[in-house]
Protein backbone atom coordinates (compact mmCIF):
# COMPACT_ATOMS: atom_id res chain seq x y z
CA UNK A 1 0.00 0.00 0.00
CA UNK A 2 1.45 3.37 0.96
CA UNK A 3 4.81 3.77 2.66
CA UNK A 4 4.26 7.44 3.47
CA UNK A 5 0.79 8.54 4.49
CA UNK A 6 1.67 12.22 4.25
CA UNK A 7 2.11 12.99 7.93
CA UNK A 8 4.70 15.76 7.82
CA UNK A 9 6.73 17.55 10.45
CA UNK A 10 5.29 20.79 11.75
CA UNK A 11 7.42 23.78 12.73
CA UNK A 12 10.45 22.93 14.86
CA UNK A 13 9.35 19.44 15.76
CA UNK A 14 10.74 16.02 15.02
CA UNK A 15 8.35 13.27 13.99
CA UNK A 16 8.75 9.52 13.89
CA UNK A 17 6.38 6.66 13.17
CA UNK A 18 6.27 4.49 16.27
CA UNK A 19 3.72 1.96 15.01
CA UNK A 20 1.84 1.07 11.84
CA UNK A 21 -1.62 -0.47 12.08
CA UNK A 22 -3.02 -2.35 9.09
CA UNK A 23 -5.94 -4.68 8.85
CA UNK A 24 -9.63 -5.21 8.38
CA UNK A 25 -12.12 -3.83 10.86
CA UNK A 26 -15.54 -2.32 11.33
CA UNK A 27 -16.36 1.38 11.16
CA UNK A 28 -19.50 2.24 13.11
CA UNK A 29 -21.48 5.48 13.01
CA UNK A 30 -24.87 6.39 14.43
CA UNK A 31 -26.50 5.27 11.17
CA UNK A 32 -24.26 2.61 9.62
CA UNK A 33 -21.81 -0.22 10.20
CA UNK A 34 -19.26 -0.91 7.44
CA UNK A 35 -16.46 -3.43 7.00
CA UNK A 36 -13.28 -1.53 6.15
CA UNK A 37 -9.58 -1.94 5.57
CA UNK A 38 -7.32 0.52 7.36
CA UNK A 39 -3.70 1.66 7.22
CA UNK A 40 -2.88 3.94 10.13
CA UNK A 41 0.33 5.39 11.50
CA UNK A 42 0.96 6.25 15.13
CA UNK A 43 3.25 9.27 14.86
CA UNK A 44 5.13 10.75 17.80
CA UNK A 45 5.97 14.43 17.56
CA UNK A 46 8.62 15.83 19.88
CA UNK A 47 9.83 19.38 20.29
CA UNK A 48 13.36 20.31 19.39
CA UNK A 49 14.36 20.80 23.04
CA UNK A 50 15.41 17.56 24.81
CA UNK A 51 12.83 17.89 27.60
CA UNK A 52 9.90 18.85 25.34
CA UNK A 53 6.77 16.76 25.83
CA UNK A 54 5.78 14.46 22.97
CA UNK A 55 2.40 14.23 21.28
CA UNK A 56 1.07 11.14 19.53
CA UNK A 57 -1.23 11.33 16.53
CA UNK A 58 -3.00 8.36 14.97
CA UNK A 59 -4.09 8.96 11.38
CA UNK A 60 -4.34 7.24 8.04
CA UNK A 61 -6.54 5.92 5.30
CA UNK A 62 -9.62 3.74 5.42
CA UNK A 63 -11.51 2.04 2.58
CA UNK A 64 -15.04 0.68 2.79
CA UNK A 65 -15.20 -2.91 1.52
CA UNK A 66 -18.00 -4.31 -0.64
CA UNK A 67 -19.13 -0.83 -1.70
CA UNK A 68 -18.28 1.85 -4.24
CA UNK A 69 -18.73 4.47 -1.52
CA UNK A 70 -15.83 6.43 -0.04
CA UNK A 71 -15.90 7.74 3.51
CA UNK A 72 -16.63 11.47 3.34
CA UNK A 73 -15.61 14.30 5.71
CA UNK A 74 -18.03 14.71 8.59
CA UNK A 75 -18.31 16.22 12.03
CA UNK A 76 -19.71 12.93 13.27
CA UNK A 77 -17.44 10.78 15.40
CA UNK A 78 -17.06 7.17 14.26
CA UNK A 79 -15.79 4.14 16.16
CA UNK A 80 -13.23 2.00 14.36
CA UNK A 81 -13.05 -1.57 15.68
CA UNK A 82 -9.55 -2.82 14.89
CA UNK A 83 -8.66 -6.35 13.81
CA UNK A 84 -6.85 -7.00 17.13
CA UNK A 85 -9.93 -6.07 19.20
CA UNK A 86 -8.97 -2.50 20.06
CA UNK A 87 -11.16 0.49 19.26
CA UNK A 88 -10.50 4.06 18.18
CA UNK A 89 -12.78 7.07 18.07
CA UNK A 90 -12.12 8.86 14.77
CA UNK A 91 -13.24 11.72 12.54
CA UNK A 92 -13.09 11.75 8.76
CA UNK A 93 -10.97 14.80 7.84
CA UNK A 94 -10.99 14.37 4.05
CA UNK A 95 -12.29 11.62 1.75
CA UNK A 96 -10.97 8.26 2.92
CA UNK A 97 -8.74 9.82 5.63
CA UNK A 98 -9.33 9.50 9.37
CA UNK A 99 -7.75 10.98 12.49
CA UNK A 100 -8.18 9.53 15.97
CA UNK A 101 -9.55 11.72 18.75
CA UNK A 102 -7.90 9.65 21.47
CA UNK A 103 -5.73 6.59 21.97
CA UNK A 104 -6.48 2.96 21.25
CA UNK A 105 -8.78 1.31 23.76
CA UNK A 106 -8.29 -2.40 24.35
CA UNK A 107 -11.13 -4.52 25.60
Amino acid sequence: MLNDLGIAGRGKQMTRVVETLKGEGTLVSSTAKNIVTYHLEVVEETGIAPMSPSLRTIAGCVAILYSDLELQPSLERFTLHLQDGGTLHVFCKRPGWIVATDGIRNH
